[in-house]
Order: structure tokens, then sequence, then C-alpha cells
């Protein structure tokens, strides 16, 4: 539980400059990532009837960092291609 913490502090740099750069669209991105990451963590343990494991954050973790991979990963592929314009990427 500690390490989970400890990686969701980590992660706080980051998301700071994707809202300072991108705004509201990191925001949402991440907002929906984590709800995505614990949702599906909570319906299958409850399909497949095992111990809730919600608060360990591990699902949470997972969603924060995809959320940030997927929208870096985005941006950089955007503006990096060839022929293709900013307004466009957004």
């Amino acid at each position: 539980m500690k390490m989970f913490k400890g990686m969701l502090l980590a992660l706080i740099p980051a998301t700071l400059l994707a809202v300072y750069f991108f705004r509201e669209k990191a925001v949402l991105l991440i907002l929906v990532s984590v709800g995505v990451a614990v949702g599906s963590e909570a319906l299958f343990q409850f399909l497949f009837k095992r111990k809730y494991t919600i608060k360990d954050g591990s699902a949470m973790v997972t969603g924060y960092a995809s959320g940030l991979v997927r929208f870096s990963i985005h941006s950089f592929v955007c503006h990096c291609s060839i022929g293709c314009r900013g307004d466009r990427c957004r």
C-alpha cells in the first residue's frame, strides 16, 4: 500500500506539466483512465467473486500512469509526424 502511494506521489510532477501544457484535455484523460481502471477492477472482482482490492491503489496507479502515457505518446507522435498540422492533432 505504501508503494502505490509513493508511485502516485512520483507521478505528480508529470501530471502538473501535462495540465500546464494541455489543460483540460490532460485532466479529462487522466480521470477517465483512472475511472476505467478502477471500475473494471471492481467489475471483474465482482463477477469472479473475488475479494475487493480497490483500496490498495494498484488500479489507480495503473489508470493514472496509463492516462499520462497515452496522452504523452499522442502528443509526441502528433507533433513529430511529417505533414501533420498542429491544429488537426488537438
